[in-house]
């Protein structure tokens, strides 16, 4: 029984332990998941990293009461700790196996999400602060690839205050400023690149008209073409991209009429889904590892519970047959006088035991 008895102390231990990793493990993810929540929809995911966290508290307290059974050897408390147990066991295997479900659809909802995102990104700034910060952690561009990023920007200006102000923007202060005091044309406006080399792209547009729409606007086009090796590529076969495609910085162009853009010598190549795919995909495999590792130990340590609470019982029972026998024993012997002597007598016999 001493033998059982320690196991099962060091097993609730563990379950000490495997509480606090189940927390930690709950919010590790949610931290993830919320880093990207505009294409992850947290209604959803948020589920099981929550009951995660929420059975790491249960274990926790529940492995304590589980310690306190076995030192008290109360059977009460152990035959509870592990009825409670085996019902969070059963929670996490429900889990695991939701977890196991959804990794089969979160690549068609994170395609579906970054798509929408990425046409809402010229008028909607949520969108355009969550898709910029999802390209520049994971140096990616697109959706698929960056010619998802065709026809979406178009046309699109930006005003000295985006430039300066805007949190997704790549572009430097001093580089913002040096654009500020430049003179810049307001109206209709001709940008002609004719004389600029395209760094790595190889390829030199001829004439490229920008339309400046606002009063002193910084139009920022990064024109890079989708074939970075083709040096005969037309500026109406150029993509505009924002700054956060750009695997290299930006670089300052000027032309002789003072308008100033800003040029991407390349942009990331590979796009966005894959990496953000497997992110998430990640985090739900070690969610699921987490929880059958943990409901493994604690299968284990309801057999446990269960084997020590039927020795304690049994234990308890013959002691209290020994006790009474002995008291018959002593009254047909020595008489009630002596009743004292039993009680004194039957107590050492029980310590021994």
């Amino acid at each position: 029984m001493r033998c059982v008895k320690v196991l099962l102390v060091l097993f609730n231990l563990v379950c000490l332990g495997t509480g606090i990793i189940l927390i930690y493990s709950g919010v590790s993810v949610l931290g993830i998941y919320s880093d990207h929540a505009h294409f992850v929809h947290s209604s959803q995911n948020a589920i099981p990293p929550t009951l995660l966290i929420v059975l790491g508290v249960l274990v926790s307290t529940i492995a304590f009461m589980g310690l306190i059974g076995v030192l008290k050897e109360s059977v009460c408390m152990i035959l509870s700790f592990s009825f409670l147990l085996g019902v969070i066991f059963m929670f996490e295997i429900s889990i695991s196996l939701t977890g196991l479900i959804y990794q089969t659809e979160i690549r068609d909802i994170l395609s579906q999400s970054m798509s929408k995102a990425i046409h809402a990104y010229p008028r909607d700034p949520v969108a355009m602060q969550a898709v910029d910060t999802l390209q520049y952690q994971l140096s990616c561009c697109g959706v698929e690839s960056p010619a998802d990023w065709r026809n979406i920007l178009t046309n699109t200006t930006f005003t000295r205050n985006d430039v300066t102000n805007s949190t997704h923007d790549v572009i430097k202060k001093d580089l913002a400023n040096q654009a500020s005091h430049s003179n810049v044309t307001s109206g209709l406006g001709l940008l002609s690149t004719n004389d600029v080399k395209q760094g790595l792209t190889g390829a030199s547009p001829n004439h490229v008209n920008a339309f400046l729409g606002t009063a002193n606007p910084v139009r920022l086009t990064n024109n890079t073409a989708e074939t970075f090796h083709n040096s005969s590529v037309s500026p109406m076969n150029m993509i505009t991209y924002p700054n956060s495609c750009c695997a290299n910085g930006l670089y300052s162009l000027h032309n002789t009429m003072g308008v100033v853009t800003y040029g991407c010598g390349r942009v990331y190549d590979n796009g966005c889904l894959d990496r953000m795919d497997n992110v998430v995909k990640s985090s739900g495999r070690a969610l699921v590892v987490t929880a059958l590792t943990v409901a493994l130990i604690q299968f284990l340590g309801i057999i446990f519970a269960c084997f020590l609470g039927k020795l304690i019982r049994v234990q308890k029972t013959e002691r209290e047959t020994l006790k009474w026998e002995f008291r018959n024993h002593l009254l047909q012997t020595r008489g009630p006088g002596n009743f004292e002597t039993f009680v004194r007598d039957s107590q050492t016999d029980s310590n021994k035991l």
